[in-house]
């Protein structure tokens, strides 16, 4: 069975990495700081902070496989699974007298694990980006904080990058599109000012499957062989929930933490 990850924050100082499917789920409690972002390849999921690792599904075998040189925000394994992409700011600031400062300038780098080279394949400078999902050789998706924000598919060959617009977008809801999830190349799952909604990429229309009644919808995982999706809400983030895509069959998962 293929299994969704998800890392829950219990306190400033622990966090929680869960590793299952529906009510079959084992847990490992870390350190916060070890913890950041995470993306899985089957049993291998990718942790960081400063430095990327990897860890097995038994929560045993970490191994750094980045430096932590500089600022990488998240990371994700490729398609393939020969390579991991990962998002670097490249500055740490304020742009306004009272703003945050915070990690900027963006940008995407590969890693081939049989090497350990290391190539830039943007030069976005961005404000921010993530999510990150490699769909295949050609293409990726990611999240993209700039002038327009939304998801954008980036042509790795061509650098080609267009933002994700339906035809059917109303109140520019199309800005507020996350959590790129893909259920099959012509298909994704994705939030949307609270709402879960699936976009068919061929006629570019998108169609609600369930509404928040709460807080935001966060952490979105698609479970190819249950056909169902995962997802936590900012209103309750020890709680997992999962329903089939056509929006029918929703559960609850309450994980016992000690």
């Amino acid at each position: 069975m293929d299994y969704c990850f998800f890392i829950l924050f219990s306190s400033g100082f622990v966090s929680y990495l869960l590793i299952g499917a529906l009510n079959d789920f084992m847990y490992y409690k870390m350190l916060a700081e070890d913890l950041a972002h995470f993306l899985p390849k089957r049993n291998e999921p990718l942790l960081f902070s400063q430095g990327t690792i990897k860890i097995e599904s038994d929560g045993g075998n970490l191994k750094q496989v980045t430096d932590t040189n500089s600022l990488k925000m998240e990371a994700i394994f490729s398609n393939d699974k020969k390579n991991i992409y990962y998002t670097r700011a490249d500055e740490y600031a304020a742009y306004s007298p009272i703003g945050v400062a915070a990690p900027h300038k963006f940008d995407i780098y590969k890693l081939e694990l049989n090497s350990n080279k290391i190539t830039k394949i943007t030069n976005l400078k961005a404000y921010s980006i993530y999510y990150l999902t490699d769909i295949d050789s050609l293409t990726m998706a990611f999240n993209m904080g700039d002038k327009e924000r939304g998801i954008y598919f980036y042509e790795k060959r061509s650098e080609v990058l267009n933002r994700l617009v339906t035809k059917n977008d109303t109140l520019a809801n199309s800005t507020l599109y996350s959590e790129p999830a893909f259920i099959d190349r012509n298909h994704i799952i994705c939030n949307s000012n609270y709402k879960l909604v699936t976009i068919h990429l061929l006629s570019k229309y998108e169609k609600s499957i369930l509404s928040s009644d709460g807080g935001q919808f966060i952490a979105l995982r698609f479970n190819k062989k249950l056909n169902r999706i995962f997802f936590m809400k900012e209103d309750n983030e020890f709680l997992i929930r999962s329903i089939n895509v056509d929006g029918t069959g929703l559960k609850e998962i309450n994980v016992p933490f000690d």
